[in-house]
Protein backbone atom coordinates (compact mmCIF):
# COMPACT_ATOMS: atom_id res chain seq x y z
CA UNK A 1 0.00 0.00 0.00
CA UNK A 2 1.37 3.42 -1.01
CA UNK A 3 2.56 5.76 1.73
CA UNK A 4 1.84 9.37 0.76
CA UNK A 5 3.36 10.58 4.02
CA UNK A 6 6.69 9.11 2.98
CA UNK A 7 6.42 10.74 -0.45
CA UNK A 8 5.49 14.11 1.06
CA UNK A 9 8.27 14.24 3.67
CA UNK A 10 10.95 12.71 1.47
CA UNK A 11 14.28 12.36 3.27
CA UNK A 12 12.72 13.73 6.51
CA UNK A 13 10.53 10.63 6.82
CA UNK A 14 11.47 8.18 9.58
CA UNK A 15 10.09 5.30 11.62
CA UNK A 16 9.14 7.79 14.33
CA UNK A 17 5.53 8.32 13.31
CA UNK A 18 4.78 11.01 15.91
CA UNK A 19 7.65 12.99 14.38
CA UNK A 20 6.36 12.30 10.87
CA UNK A 21 2.96 13.81 11.63
CA UNK A 22 4.48 16.83 13.40
CA UNK A 23 6.76 17.52 10.40
CA UNK A 24 3.83 17.01 8.03
CA UNK A 25 1.70 19.59 9.83
CA UNK A 26 4.55 22.10 10.03
CA UNK A 27 5.47 21.66 6.37
CA UNK A 28 1.86 22.09 5.29
CA UNK A 29 1.52 25.27 7.36
CA UNK A 30 4.76 26.66 5.92
CA UNK A 31 3.57 26.04 2.37
CA UNK A 32 0.26 27.71 3.17
CA UNK A 33 2.00 30.80 4.58
CA UNK A 34 4.08 31.25 1.45
CA UNK A 35 1.18 32.46 -0.73
CA UNK A 36 2.07 29.78 -3.26
CA UNK A 37 -1.52 28.71 -3.82
CA UNK A 38 -4.37 30.75 -5.28
CA UNK A 39 -6.93 28.99 -3.07
CA UNK A 40 -7.28 26.71 -0.06
CA UNK A 41 -8.44 23.92 -2.38
CA UNK A 42 -5.22 24.14 -4.37
CA UNK A 43 -3.22 24.00 -1.15
CA UNK A 44 -5.16 20.91 -0.01
CA UNK A 45 -4.49 19.05 -3.25
CA UNK A 46 -0.74 19.17 -2.64
CA UNK A 47 -0.46 19.29 1.16
CA UNK A 48 -3.40 17.39 2.66
CA UNK A 49 -2.93 13.63 2.91
CA UNK A 50 -6.62 12.92 2.38
CA UNK A 51 -6.64 14.78 -0.94
CA UNK A 52 -3.31 13.27 -1.96
CA UNK A 53 -4.70 9.78 -1.45
CA UNK A 54 -8.02 10.54 -3.18
CA UNK A 55 -6.84 12.28 -6.36
CA UNK A 56 -7.44 15.84 -5.16
CA UNK A 57 -11.16 15.31 -4.47
CA UNK A 58 -12.34 18.03 -2.07
CA UNK A 59 -14.70 15.58 -0.36
CA UNK A 60 -11.70 13.62 0.92
CA UNK A 61 -11.31 13.45 4.68
CA UNK A 62 -9.23 11.79 7.39
CA UNK A 63 -11.17 8.95 8.97
CA UNK A 64 -9.48 9.07 12.39
CA UNK A 65 -7.69 12.18 13.60
CA UNK A 66 -3.98 11.68 14.24
CA UNK A 67 -3.65 14.74 16.46
CA UNK A 68 -6.47 13.83 18.85
CA UNK A 69 -4.83 10.63 20.24
CA UNK A 70 -1.38 12.31 20.20
CA UNK A 71 -2.80 14.99 22.47
CA UNK A 72 -4.64 12.46 24.65
CA UNK A 73 -1.43 10.53 25.31
CA UNK A 74 0.90 13.55 25.59
CA UNK A 75 -1.40 15.41 27.98
CA UNK A 76 -1.87 12.31 30.14
CA UNK A 77 1.84 11.40 30.38
CA UNK A 78 2.87 15.01 31.12
CA UNK A 79 0.04 15.86 33.51
CA UNK A 80 2.36 16.06 36.52
CA UNK A 81 4.43 18.67 34.67
CA UNK A 82 1.28 20.69 34.21
CA UNK A 83 1.74 20.56 30.42
CA UNK A 84 -0.92 20.50 27.73
CA UNK A 85 -0.05 20.17 24.08
CA UNK A 86 -1.59 22.04 21.17
CA UNK A 87 -1.32 21.57 17.44
CA UNK A 88 -1.20 25.36 17.08
CA UNK A 89 0.16 27.11 20.16
CA UNK A 90 -1.78 30.25 21.02
CA UNK A 91 0.17 30.81 24.24
CA UNK A 92 3.59 30.91 22.53
CA UNK A 93 5.28 33.17 20.00
CA UNK A 94 5.94 30.15 17.80
CA UNK A 95 2.64 28.54 16.73
CA UNK A 96 4.50 25.25 16.20
CA UNK A 97 6.10 25.25 19.65
CA UNK A 98 4.49 21.99 20.83
CA UNK A 99 4.89 20.22 17.48
CA UNK A 100 8.61 20.99 17.62
CA UNK A 101 8.86 19.64 21.17
CA UNK A 102 7.35 16.34 20.08
CA UNK A 103 9.37 16.17 16.86
CA UNK A 104 12.75 17.12 18.34
CA UNK A 105 12.55 15.88 21.95
CA UNK A 106 10.02 13.11 21.59
CA UNK A 107 11.52 10.84 24.30
CA UNK A 108 11.19 13.60 26.90
CA UNK A 109 7.44 13.78 26.44
CA UNK A 110 6.42 10.47 24.84
CA UNK A 111 8.92 7.86 26.11
CA UNK A 112 8.95 4.73 23.97
CA UNK A 113 8.73 2.28 26.91
CA UNK A 114 5.25 3.55 27.83
CA UNK A 115 2.45 1.22 26.69
CA UNK A 116 0.27 4.13 25.58
CA UNK A 117 3.10 5.44 23.40
CA UNK A 118 3.60 2.03 21.81
CA UNK A 119 -0.11 1.82 21.00
CA UNK A 120 -0.03 5.38 19.69
CA UNK A 121 2.88 4.56 17.38
CA UNK A 122 1.05 1.47 16.10
CA UNK A 123 -2.01 3.58 15.35
CA UNK A 124 0.00 6.35 13.65
CA UNK A 125 1.77 3.78 11.46
CA UNK A 126 -1.66 2.90 10.06
CA UNK A 127 -2.92 6.49 10.11
CA UNK A 128 -0.32 7.46 7.49
CA UNK A 129 -1.78 4.98 5.00
CA UNK A 130 -4.75 4.96 2.61
CA UNK A 131 -6.81 2.98 5.14
CA UNK A 132 -7.26 6.16 7.22
CA UNK A 133 -8.79 8.27 4.45
CA UNK A 134 -12.33 8.36 3.11
CA UNK A 135 -14.47 10.14 0.54
CA UNK A 136 -17.45 11.93 2.09
CA UNK A 137 -20.81 12.28 0.32
CA UNK A 138 -20.51 16.07 0.76
CA UNK A 139 -17.41 18.11 1.67
CA UNK A 140 -19.42 20.09 4.21
CA UNK A 141 -19.57 16.96 6.33
CA UNK A 142 -15.81 17.32 6.95
CA UNK A 143 -15.96 19.88 9.76
CA UNK A 144 -19.24 18.50 11.10
CA UNK A 145 -17.60 15.18 11.91
CA UNK A 146 -15.77 17.07 14.66
CA UNK A 147 -18.42 19.52 15.81
CA UNK A 148 -21.98 19.85 14.60
CA UNK A 149 -25.47 20.97 15.61
CA UNK A 150 -28.18 18.43 16.43
CA UNK A 151 -31.64 19.96 16.79
CA UNK A 152 -29.98 23.33 17.37
CA UNK A 153 -27.67 22.01 20.10
CA UNK A 154 -23.90 22.13 19.69
CA UNK A 155 -22.56 18.57 19.68
CA UNK A 156 -18.91 17.50 19.63
CA UNK A 157 -18.10 14.28 17.77
CA UNK A 158 -14.28 14.64 17.77
CA UNK A 159 -14.04 12.68 14.48
CA UNK A 160 -14.73 9.51 16.46
CA UNK A 161 -15.92 6.79 14.10
CA UNK A 162 -18.72 5.18 16.17
CA UNK A 163 -20.31 8.58 16.79
CA UNK A 164 -20.08 9.43 13.09
CA UNK A 165 -21.66 6.11 12.12
CA UNK A 166 -24.49 6.64 14.60
CA UNK A 167 -25.17 10.22 13.52
CA UNK A 168 -25.41 9.46 9.78
CA UNK A 169 -28.57 7.52 10.63
CA UNK A 170 -30.11 10.70 12.07
CA UNK A 171 -31.64 13.19 9.60
CA UNK A 172 -31.26 16.00 12.14
CA UNK A 173 -27.52 15.37 12.34
CA UNK A 174 -25.06 13.98 9.74
CA UNK A 175 -27.93 12.08 8.15
CA UNK A 176 -28.82 15.30 6.31
CA UNK A 177 -26.14 14.31 3.80
CA UNK A 178 -28.01 11.11 2.94
CA UNK A 179 -31.31 12.39 1.58
CA UNK A 180 -33.11 11.03 -1.48
CA UNK A 181 -34.73 13.11 -4.22
CA UNK A 182 -37.79 13.63 -2.00
CA UNK A 183 -35.69 15.14 0.78
CA UNK A 184 -36.19 12.10 2.99
CA UNK A 185 -33.43 10.39 4.93
CA UNK A 186 -32.61 7.22 3.01
CA UNK A 187 -30.90 4.34 4.82
CA UNK A 188 -30.10 2.76 1.46
CA UNK A 189 -27.84 5.74 0.75
CA UNK A 190 -26.24 5.35 4.18
CA UNK A 191 -25.59 1.68 3.54
CA UNK A 192 -24.25 2.36 0.05
CA UNK A 193 -21.76 4.90 1.39
CA UNK A 194 -20.60 2.59 4.18
CA UNK A 195 -20.07 -0.20 1.66
CA UNK A 196 -18.33 2.06 -0.83
CA UNK A 197 -15.93 3.36 1.81
CA UNK A 198 -15.46 -0.09 3.37
CA UNK A 199 -16.46 0.91 6.88
CA UNK A 200 -18.33 -2.32 7.63
CA UNK A 201 -15.75 -3.28 10.28
CA UNK A 202 -17.37 -0.65 12.48
CA UNK A 203 -20.38 -2.96 12.88
CA UNK A 204 -20.76 -6.15 14.86
CA UNK A 205 -20.06 -9.10 12.53
CA UNK A 206 -19.86 -6.50 9.70
CA UNK A 207 -23.66 -6.45 9.70
CA UNK A 208 -24.43 -2.89 8.62
CA UNK A 209 -27.23 -1.69 10.86
CA UNK A 210 -27.41 1.10 13.40
CA UNK A 211 -28.10 -1.41 16.17
CA UNK A 212 -24.80 -3.16 15.39
CA UNK A 213 -22.42 -0.18 15.64
CA UNK A 214 -19.43 -1.06 17.80
CA UNK A 215 -18.68 1.52 20.54
CA UNK A 216 -15.35 3.26 21.04
CA UNK A 217 -15.50 2.38 24.73
CA UNK A 218 -17.47 -0.49 26.21
CA UNK A 219 -19.54 1.79 28.45
CA UNK A 220 -19.96 4.69 25.97
CA UNK A 221 -23.17 5.26 24.03
CA UNK A 222 -22.49 5.14 20.28
CA UNK A 223 -24.06 8.57 19.73
CA UNK A 224 -21.79 10.14 22.32
CA UNK A 225 -18.21 11.18 21.64
CA UNK A 226 -15.84 11.71 24.55
CA UNK A 227 -12.60 13.60 25.03
CA UNK A 228 -10.36 11.14 26.84
CA UNK A 229 -8.11 11.81 29.83
CA UNK A 230 -8.17 8.45 31.60
CA UNK A 231 -5.36 5.97 30.89
CA UNK A 232 -7.56 2.89 30.50
CA UNK A 233 -10.03 4.71 28.26
CA UNK A 234 -7.22 6.02 26.04
CA UNK A 235 -5.85 2.48 25.78
CA UNK A 236 -9.26 1.02 24.91
CA UNK A 237 -9.86 3.70 22.28
CA UNK A 238 -6.44 3.14 20.67
CA UNK A 239 -7.06 -0.61 20.51
CA UNK A 240 -10.40 0.03 18.77
CA UNK A 241 -8.74 2.40 16.29
CA UNK A 242 -5.86 0.02 15.54
CA UNK A 243 -8.16 -2.95 14.98
CA UNK A 244 -10.45 -0.91 12.73
CA UNK A 245 -7.65 0.41 10.52
CA UNK A 246 -5.91 -2.97 10.32
CA UNK A 247 -9.14 -4.57 9.09
CA UNK A 248 -9.79 -1.74 6.64
CA UNK A 249 -6.23 -1.94 5.35
CA UNK A 250 -6.64 -5.65 4.58
CA UNK A 251 -9.98 -4.97 2.88
CA UNK A 252 -8.59 -2.19 0.70
CA UNK A 253 -5.59 -4.32 -0.26
CA UNK A 254 -7.91 -7.16 -1.27
CA UNK A 255 -10.12 -4.80 -3.27
CA UNK A 256 -7.09 -3.26 -4.96
CA UNK A 257 -5.84 -6.69 -5.98
CA UNK A 258 -9.28 -7.68 -7.26
CA UNK A 259 -9.50 -4.39 -9.15
CA UNK A 260 -6.25 -5.11 -10.97
CA UNK A 261 -7.28 -8.49 -12.36
CA UNK A 262 -10.93 -9.42 -11.79
CA UNK A 263 -10.70 -12.49 -13.98
CA UNK A 264 -7.55 -14.13 -15.33
CA UNK A 265 -9.16 -15.48 -18.52
CA UNK A 266 -10.69 -12.09 -19.21
CA UNK A 267 -7.35 -10.35 -18.62
CA UNK A 268 -5.58 -12.72 -21.03
CA UNK A 269 -8.19 -12.03 -23.71
CA UNK A 270 -7.90 -8.27 -23.24
CA UNK A 271 -4.12 -8.35 -23.46
CA UNK A 272 -4.37 -10.33 -26.70
CA UNK A 273 -6.75 -7.86 -28.38
CA UNK A 274 -5.60 -4.45 -27.12
CA UNK A 275 -5.27 -3.05 -30.64
CA UNK A 276 -8.96 -3.67 -31.30
CA UNK A 277 -10.31 -2.08 -28.12
CA UNK A 278 -10.37 1.59 -29.24
CA UNK A 279 -12.56 0.66 -32.21
CA UNK A 280 -15.31 -0.74 -30.01
CA UNK A 281 -15.05 1.06 -26.67
CA UNK A 282 -15.13 4.68 -25.55
CA UNK A 283 -12.05 4.21 -23.29
CA UNK A 284 -13.21 7.24 -21.27
CA UNK A 285 -12.55 7.15 -17.54
CA UNK A 286 -14.95 8.62 -14.97
CA UNK A 287 -13.48 10.28 -11.90
CA UNK A 288 -13.93 8.84 -8.42
CA UNK A 289 -16.23 11.77 -7.65
CA UNK A 290 -18.47 10.97 -10.62
CA UNK A 291 -18.63 7.30 -9.60
CA UNK A 292 -19.50 8.30 -6.04
CA UNK A 293 -22.33 10.51 -7.31
CA UNK A 294 -23.66 7.64 -9.45
CA UNK A 295 -23.63 5.36 -6.41
CA UNK A 296 -25.57 7.93 -4.42
CA UNK A 297 -28.32 7.94 -7.05
CA UNK A 298 -28.36 4.14 -7.41
CA UNK A 299 -28.35 3.53 -3.66
CA UNK A 300 -25.55 0.94 -3.53
CA UNK A 301 -21.85 0.60 -4.23
CA UNK A 302 -20.78 -0.47 -7.70
CA UNK A 303 -19.30 -3.98 -7.86
CA UNK A 304 -15.52 -3.88 -8.06
CA UNK A 305 -15.43 -5.69 -11.42
CA UNK A 306 -17.76 -3.10 -12.95
CA UNK A 307 -15.59 -0.30 -11.56
CA UNK A 308 -12.67 -2.01 -13.22
CA UNK A 309 -14.59 -2.12 -16.53
CA UNK A 310 -15.36 1.62 -16.32
CA UNK A 311 -11.67 2.44 -15.87
CA UNK A 312 -10.48 -0.08 -18.46
CA UNK A 313 -13.08 0.38 -21.23
CA UNK A 314 -15.54 3.15 -20.40
CA UNK A 315 -18.41 1.74 -22.47
CA UNK A 316 -19.10 0.12 -25.82
CA UNK A 317 -19.54 -3.03 -27.88
CA UNK A 318 -20.57 -4.15 -31.38
CA UNK A 319 -23.29 -6.80 -31.35
CA UNK A 320 -24.18 -5.58 -27.88
CA UNK A 321 -23.60 -2.56 -25.66
CA UNK A 322 -22.21 -2.60 -22.17
CA UNK A 323 -23.40 0.59 -20.60
CA UNK A 324 -20.75 2.73 -18.99
CA UNK A 325 -19.27 6.19 -19.36
CA UNK A 326 -19.57 8.22 -22.57
CA UNK A 327 -19.16 11.98 -23.10
CA UNK A 328 -19.21 12.66 -19.37
CA UNK A 329 -22.41 10.68 -18.74
CA UNK A 330 -23.19 7.25 -17.29
CA UNK A 331 -25.25 5.44 -19.91
CA UNK A 332 -26.26 2.80 -17.36
CA UNK A 333 -28.29 5.22 -15.24
CA UNK A 334 -31.35 5.86 -17.44
CA UNK A 335 -32.05 2.19 -18.33
CA UNK A 336 -31.52 1.18 -14.69
CA UNK A 337 -34.04 3.70 -13.34
CA UNK A 338 -36.46 2.88 -16.16
CA UNK A 339 -36.31 -0.87 -15.52
CA UNK A 340 -36.59 -0.40 -11.77
CA UNK A 341 -39.85 1.44 -12.32
CA UNK A 342 -41.09 -1.27 -14.71
CA UNK A 343 -40.21 -4.01 -12.23
CA UNK A 344 -42.06 -2.29 -9.39
CA UNK A 345 -45.10 -1.95 -11.61
CA UNK A 346 -44.85 -5.60 -12.72
CA UNK A 347 -44.52 -6.87 -9.14
CA UNK A 348 -47.54 -4.86 -8.03
CA UNK A 349 -49.62 -6.08 -11.00
CA UNK A 350 -48.83 -9.77 -10.46
CA UNK A 351 -49.44 -9.54 -6.71
CA UNK A 352 -52.77 -7.81 -7.33
CA UNK A 353 -53.78 -10.50 -9.85
CA UNK A 354 -52.96 -13.17 -7.29
CA UNK A 355 -55.19 -11.46 -4.75
CA UNK A 356 -58.05 -11.15 -7.22
CA UNK A 357 -57.71 -14.74 -8.52
CA UNK A 358 -56.60 -16.86 -5.54
CA UNK A 359 -58.27 -19.91 -7.04
CA UNK A 360 -56.11 -19.67 -10.17
CA UNK A 361 -52.69 -18.74 -8.77
CA UNK A 362 -50.91 -21.33 -10.90
CA UNK A 363 -52.48 -19.90 -14.04
CA UNK A 364 -51.05 -16.41 -13.59
CA UNK A 365 -48.22 -15.59 -15.98
CA UNK A 366 -45.32 -14.54 -13.80
CA UNK A 367 -42.26 -12.60 -14.85
CA UNK A 368 -41.49 -10.60 -11.73
CA UNK A 369 -42.70 -12.78 -8.83
CA UNK A 370 -42.43 -16.44 -7.89
CA UNK A 371 -45.32 -18.80 -7.18
CA UNK A 372 -45.59 -17.39 -3.67
CA UNK A 373 -45.90 -13.84 -4.93
CA UNK A 374 -42.44 -12.82 -3.70
CA UNK A 375 -40.36 -10.55 -5.98
CA UNK A 376 -37.70 -12.46 -7.89
CA UNK A 377 -35.38 -9.51 -7.53
CA UNK A 378 -35.41 -6.39 -5.36
CA UNK A 379 -36.24 -3.50 -7.72
CA UNK A 380 -34.01 -1.02 -5.88
CA UNK A 381 -31.05 -3.38 -5.67
CA UNK A 382 -30.06 -4.07 -9.24
CA UNK A 383 -28.32 -2.23 -12.02
CA UNK A 384 -28.50 -2.56 -15.80
CA UNK A 385 -25.08 -3.28 -17.28
CA UNK A 386 -25.71 -4.11 -20.91
CA UNK A 387 -28.34 -4.44 -23.60
CA UNK A 388 -28.90 -5.70 -27.12
CA UNK A 389 -31.86 -5.76 -29.49
CA UNK A 390 -33.79 -8.24 -27.35
CA UNK A 391 -32.62 -8.22 -23.76
CA UNK A 392 -30.82 -6.15 -21.17
CA UNK A 393 -28.43 -7.66 -18.68
CA UNK A 394 -28.28 -6.54 -15.08
CA UNK A 395 -26.79 -7.57 -11.78
CA UNK A 396 -28.71 -8.31 -8.61
CA UNK A 397 -26.78 -6.52 -5.88
CA UNK A 398 -28.22 -8.84 -3.21
CA UNK A 399 -27.38 -12.21 -4.78
CA UNK A 400 -24.52 -11.13 -7.06
CA UNK A 401 -26.15 -13.03 -9.94
CA UNK A 402 -26.53 -11.80 -13.50
CA UNK A 403 -30.11 -11.21 -14.54
CA UNK A 404 -31.40 -11.31 -18.10
CA UNK A 405 -34.26 -8.91 -18.72
CA UNK A 406 -36.56 -9.58 -21.64
CA UNK A 407 -40.20 -10.53 -21.70
CA UNK A 408 -39.52 -12.37 -18.44
CA UNK A 409 -36.84 -11.99 -15.82
CA UNK A 410 -34.52 -14.95 -15.50
CA UNK A 411 -31.93 -15.20 -12.77
CA UNK A 412 -28.87 -16.82 -14.28
CA UNK A 413 -26.41 -17.70 -11.55
CA UNK A 414 -23.96 -19.22 -14.02
CA UNK A 415 -22.66 -15.85 -15.19
CA UNK A 416 -20.76 -13.30 -13.20
CA UNK A 417 -20.25 -9.85 -14.67
CA UNK A 418 -16.73 -10.78 -15.81
CA UNK A 419 -17.96 -13.99 -17.44
CA UNK A 420 -20.64 -12.03 -19.23
CA UNK A 421 -18.14 -9.38 -20.32
CA UNK A 422 -15.72 -12.00 -21.63
CA UNK A 423 -18.46 -13.65 -23.70
CA UNK A 424 -19.58 -10.35 -25.16
CA UNK A 425 -16.02 -9.27 -25.92
CA UNK A 426 -15.40 -12.54 -27.74
CA UNK A 427 -18.58 -12.05 -29.78
CA UNK A 428 -17.75 -8.44 -30.62
CA UNK A 429 -14.04 -8.53 -31.32
CA UNK A 430 -13.48 -12.03 -32.65
CA UNK A 431 -16.68 -12.34 -34.69
CA UNK A 432 -16.91 -8.72 -35.86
Amino acid sequence: MDNKMKEYLGSDYSNDHVRNFCLYWMKGAKCGDADRYPSYDEWRRENDLDCMYLDGDMRADTLMSAWTPIKWVADYLNREKGMKFYKRAKDKDDPHYYLKLLAEDREDYLPAEQELVQLLEHFLTLAELRCNYILLPDRRMNNERYITYVNGELTRLFDEVPAMLAHIYDKDSLGKYFLNENGEHDQKLVRAWIQREHLEMGFRDKNIDRANILPLLSDLDIRTAKWLTDEQEIKEALLYMIKFLEMRKRTLEFVEEEHKAPDSELQVFINSHKDALPEYFSLEQPSDQEIAELEQVLGFSLPEDYRWFLHEFGAGGVHFEIYGYVDGEFTCLEPTLRDRADVKQGIAMEQQMALERPEDVDGIVRGYTDQNGNPRIHPDRFMIFSGCQVNDWGLDADSGEMVEIGEDWVTNGSRTFCEHLLLELQCSIVDA
